[in-house]
């Protein structure tokens, strides 16, 4: 919840911290539902959003260091997702594309 005080035709900016999960998160996919609190009511939107934002581009890590991480994580909180139909079969390609996108390849 965020409490500013906003005049009418003024602008503010602010940050804040974005939870991902709870019951409805993996429909949603790249969408983001806000609520506006206002002096007249309540106004409900959704809009999507590229999920690269939430990806740095200086985020890449060590390979060592990604296996590090990846083995802190416990088996109730990995999923895994085969991905079918893809317009792109070259790997070279792929690893392009993700990169752009602030994903890194780190090993097969």
């Amino acid at each position: 919840q965020i409490n500013l005080n906003i005049p009418s035709g003024a602008t503010r900016s602010t940050k804040q911290e974005l939870k991902l999960g709870g019951p409805t998160a993996e429909k949603l996919g790249n969408v983001i539902q806000v609520a506006l609190k206002t002096s007249t009511g309540v106004a409900y939107f959704q809009d999507k959003f590229n999920l690269s934002i939430l990806f740095s581009a200086d985020g890449k890590l060590e390979k060592a260091q990604f296996l590090k991480a990846w083995k802190g994580i416990s088996d109730d909180n990995e999923n895994t997702v085969a991905i079918s139909n893809l317009k792109v079969n070259s790997p070279d390609k792929v690893k392009e594309l993700m990169a752009k996108n602030n994903l890194f390849f780190i090993a097969k």
